[in-house]
């Protein structure tokens, strides 16, 4: 059932050829099938799309780039390339920032840009979006879309990357945005040949010795607060160098934490390189931490949010936390006068 108006966004796929896709840096299996399925579709329709993202495509999510569909952004390989793009759609992307350092390049080009999303936020600089924080996911909106154009053009490819996006940003279907929707476009999805089991194997079935190693590492050093409802863990370039594993692989870990008997929230620090630091945030449903994540220019969604920090380890530690520890004393003390 088409729930939004896709007639603008239409129009514009249909006047433009060049056609560049990206998603937000630390990618996902959402941005990343969500961006999959409109390439494959966009190649149906006799466009010529590129996709592009500032970070490597991580091992698990392999299975979507036959091909070699997905690159990462090099300005001397791809200066001329970006010059000849007419139209640029974002998807599970809230800001232009948000995917990292092509924003700046893509901004200056002054062309159209479309977003298709499911984060709050006010998605400015956009031409034309479809926002829809409700959704299941940004995989879903783009589903929506492909069956808007032609439902025909669903095959067992670009089913199976919508599906990955789906699945990956419901937690298989079993966080607080698994929807009647979701379980309706699983549905139809699996009808048209995906297989549920393949999938969840190749992606998290699938890990190497050295995230296993990592996460050792991480669960021998959590700290806890607020008798144990607050968890957080760092994970430092050194750490990662010692366990032999690779940046793309760590994923899932502020996950693990959370699922600890007692946390409520989780949040990990990790040292992509000196100076800068990815944060992960997430929350059972008691406590909404996006707004922590914006008061360092990121964002997400209400009870799974990130940043990227520019500054020491040991500083960005410090001041996140004393965000979160205000958040949780605030929440603290409306339950006690609610009590």
């Amino acid at each position: 059932m088409q729930k939004h108006d896709w007639r603008p966004i239409i129009r514009l796929i249909n006047e433009h050829d060049r056609i560049l896709l990206s998603s937000h840096v630390n990618p996902d299996g959402d941005g990343l099938g969500s961006i999959a399925a409109l390439f494959h579709v966009l190649k149906k329709l006799g466009k010529n799309p590129i996709i592009l993202n500032s970070d490597v495509l991580p091992y698990e999510y392999s299975l979507m780039n036959e091909g070699g569909i997905f690159q990462r952004y090099d300005l001397a390989i791809h200066h001329d390339m970006i010059s000849q793009i007419d139209l640029i759609i974002m998807a599970d992307v809230e800001k232009p920032e948000r995917i990292g350092n092509l924003s700046s390049v893509l901004l200056a080009r002054n062309i159209p840009m479309i977003c298709i999303d499911h984060h709050p936020g006010e998605h400015l600089h956009f031409t034309f979006k479809v926002v829809d924080e409700n959704a299941p996911s940004a995989a879903s909106l783009v589903y929506e879309l492909i069956q808007t154009i032609d439902t025909n053009l669903i095959d067992l490819p670009v089913a199976e990357v919508l599906y990955i996006g789906l699945m990956t940003d419901t937690g298989s279907f079993c966080y607080q945005n698994t929807t009647s929707e979701a379980f309706s476009m699983a549905s139809d999805l699996v009808a048209r040949g995906v297989i549920p089991s393949k999938i969840f194997s190749q992606i998290y079935e699938n890990y190497s010795p050295g995230r296993m190693r990592l996460i050792g590492m991480l669960f021998q050093d959590i700290h806890y607060e607020f008798d144990g409802k607050l968890a957080w863990a760092v994970v430092s370039n050194e750490q990662i160098k010692k366990a032999g594993a690779l940046m793309e692989e760590i994923d899932g870990f502020p996950e693990a934490i959370r699922s600890i008997r007692g946390v409520e929230a989780s949040i990990v620090f990790l040292e992509t390189r000196p100076n800068c630091i990815r944060i992960s945030l997430r929350s059972k449903g008691n406590y909404v931490i996006n707004g922590v994540a914006s008061k360092f220019n990121g964002g997400g969604h209400a009870f799974a949010a990130g940043a990227t920090v520019e500054m020491p380890l040991k500083e960005s530690v410090s001041a996140v936390l004393t965000e979160l520890r205000k958040l949780f004393l605030h929440n603290d003390e409306i339950e006690g006068v609610q009590n």
